[in-house]
């Protein structure tokens, strides 16, 4: 059985400003900082046998500090990136919101019916996040930590779940440096916690 611990970067300064990051960088906050910290010193017992990361700074900044002192090589992988986003990385979500309405509701609201400009789709999202999950769960045997973003942790949870994409946001985004774990056996999974943030002070 493969357990897969599961959480979002810490803050990031545009996730403080509400700019859309997806593939663009933006360093940790010295909240988001404390917030790995914090989630370091909640998981300091637990024996990881991989890391892996998205290779996004803010991902594998928040990696590095939660794996403490583990002699473990953390494990970049692009498909665990944020989604693309296309023209609007770097824009400000009310700015979004004033000039592409109906696509700032559909992204939040209507996943299938989501078209980006010069990004990616969550159909596409869908296709490139769920191999590496595939691959990583009939890889391993025991704990493995994964650190990724908010919409790629959103899809991973609708594979879980078994739902289809149209029921993508029945859930929130899950808060930064959260904890997921996720008891994977064949094709079954079995849920344990989720967006717990409880090690937050």
């Amino acid at each position: 059985m493969t357990t897969l611990y599961l959480t979002r970067h810490g803050q990031t300064v545009w996730n403080f400003e509400k700019r859309f990051q997806g593939q663009l960088g933006s360093p940790l906050t010295e909240m988001g900082v404390k917030q790995a910290q914090w989630l370091r010193d909640r998981l300091k017992s637990v024996e990881f046998q991989a890391i892996y990361s998205s290779p996004l700074s803010r991902a594998y900044n928040t990696a590095s500090i939660v794996k403490g002192d583990r002699d473990l090589r953390i494990i970049k992988d692009d498909r665990l990136k944020e989604m693309h986003f296309g023209d609007w990385e770097g824009k400000k979500a009310e700015e979004i919101n004033k000039n592409h309405k109906e696509m700032f509701h559909n992204l939040w609201n209507n996943p299938t019916e989501y078209v980006s400009n010069n990004g990616e789709s969550y159909k596409e999202l869908y296709d490139r996040i769920i191999p590496v999950i595939e691959e990583i769960k009939n890889k391993h045997d025991g704990n493995v930590l994964i650190v990724a973003h908010g919409i790629v942790l959103a899809i991973i949870m609708l594979y879980v779940k078994g739902r289809p994409l149209k029921d993508l946001w029945e859930d929130t985004v899950l808060p930064n440096t959260s904890l997921t774990i996720v008891e994977a056996e064949n094709d079954k999974f079995n849920i344990k916690l989720y967006g717990d943030v409880s090690h937050h002070k």
